[in-house]
C-alpha cells in the first residue's frame, strides 16, 4: 500500500465514529470555503485603507485564482487521477461528489491563494485563513473525496499560482 493510500485510510477511518465530528468534517470539507471566500473581499476593503492597496490585493487575489484555475485544468487534462470513492469499495463517504479528476484538489487550489492574499494583507488574520485551508484539506480526505497527495499538490500548486501572480503584479508595478 502506498503512502497516499495509507494516509487516506488513516484519515478516512476517522469518519462515522461520532455524529458531531462527522458534522465538523463535512462543514470544513464542503462549507468553510464559502465563509472564507465571503470574508476575503471584506477584509481587503476594511484593512487596506489606501485605494492603491485595495486595488493591488484585489488584483492579486483575482490573478492568483485565475492562475490556479488554469493549473487545475491543465493537470486534470493531462493527469487524470480517479477519486478514492471510484477505486475503493466500502470507503466511508460522508458527502456526495461527482466522479472527476482528483489531482490537484480544486478547493485547496482555490483557498491557498486567498489565504496567502489575506496573510500578506493582515498576517494575524491570514494565519486563521491558512489554518482553515488546512482543516478543509484534511477534511476532504476524511469525507472520502480526495487523496492526501491531492491536497498536498493543491497546496504546492496554489502557492505557486499565488507567488506567480505576485511576481507578475510587482513586475508590472515596477514598470509603471
Amino acid at each position: 500500500m502506498s503512502i497516499n493510500q495509507s494516509g487516506f485510510t488513516f484519515l478516512n477511518n476517522l469518519a462515522n465514529h461520532n455524529g458531531f465530528a462527522d458534522w465538523l468534517f463535512i462543514f470544513f470539507a464542503r462549507d468553510l470555503i464559502y465563509i472564507l471566500v465571503f470574508l476575503t473581499p471584506i477584509l481587503i476593503l476594511v484593512y487596506e485603507k489606501a485605494r492603491k492597496g485595495r486595488i493591488y490585493f484585489t488584483l492579486l487575489a483575482l490573478l492568483s485564482l485565475t492562475f490556479s484555475e488554469i493549473i487545475v485544468t491543465l493537470f486534470r487534462y493531462f493527469y487524470n487521477t480517479p477519486r478514492p470513492f471510484d477505486v475503493i469499495d466500502g470507503l466511508k463517504l460522508l458527502i456526495s461528489h461527482e466522479s472527476s479528476g482528483s489531482f490537484p484538489s480544486g478547493h485547496t487550489m482555490f483557498l491557498v491563494p486567498l489565504a496567502l492574499t489575506v496573510y500578506y494583507l493582515k498576517p494575524k488574520i491570514g494565519i486563521w485563513f491558512i489554518l482553515g485551508t488546512i482543516l478543509m484539506g484534511i477534511s476532504r480526505v476524511v469525507v472520502g473525496v480526495h487523496w492526501p497527495f491531492d491536497i498536498l499538490g493543491g497546496f504546492i500548486l496554489g502557492a505557486i499560482a499565488f507567488y506567480a501572480a505576485k511576481f507578475v503584479l510587482e513586475r508590472k508595478i515596477k514598470r509603471e
